[in-house]
């Protein structure tokens, strides 16, 4: 990362977003204070990185206990109901996956794990209708659906 001073900010403006774009860029002001410049999609992998990392922390300290409620495990909520061996097979996969995240910046090695690990919505809840929710959603009812964004619908690998 290149280190930029509050007054590169006017006169190398161009240079310094440059920077942020490629390895990131430091900006540091008259008082000391650093502010990091990257591009918000690195930020955003940081952030789900380390939310996914706090959820690993919380699987691997559900597997002292035989049963264990599914708020604790956040992000694995759905492991909850397995037995221990086999949370702590998936602990296994889920701590290499973040160290290969983590050096990569990116999370898609975990969420690879989790879209091969966790069961379908319908496994998860008898009720739930996939078919009728993507109906809904493909009419573009989900704009009245409490104020939410709309979510997208990922792509199945072949």
């Amino acid at each position: 990362m290149k280190t930029f001073t509050a007054s590169d900010l006017s006169q190398q403006r161009r240079a310094v977003l440059e920077a942020g774009r490629g390895s990131g860029a430091l900006v540091r002001d008259t008082d000391g204070e650093v502010v990091v410049v990257v591009p918000a999609s690195l930020l955003n992998h940081l952030e789900r990185i380390g939310d996914l990392s706090r959820s690993f922390v919380a699987l691997t300290q559900s597997l002292e206990a035989d049963a264990v409620s599914p708020a604790a495990l956040a992000d694995f909520a759905w492991a909850a109901q397995w037995p221990r061996a086999r949370r702590a097979r998936l602990a296994r996969e889920i701590g290499d996956a973040i160290a290969l995240a983590v050096s990569l910046k990116d999370p898609a090695p975990v969420e690879a794990v989790l879209d091969r690990c966790s069961p379908p919505l319908h496994e998860l809840n008898p009720r739930f209708d996939g078919e009728a929710m993507w109906k809904v959603l493909s009419e573009g009812e989900h704009e009245q659906l409490a104020g939410r964004r709309t979510p997208k619908r990922r792509r199945l690998s072949k």
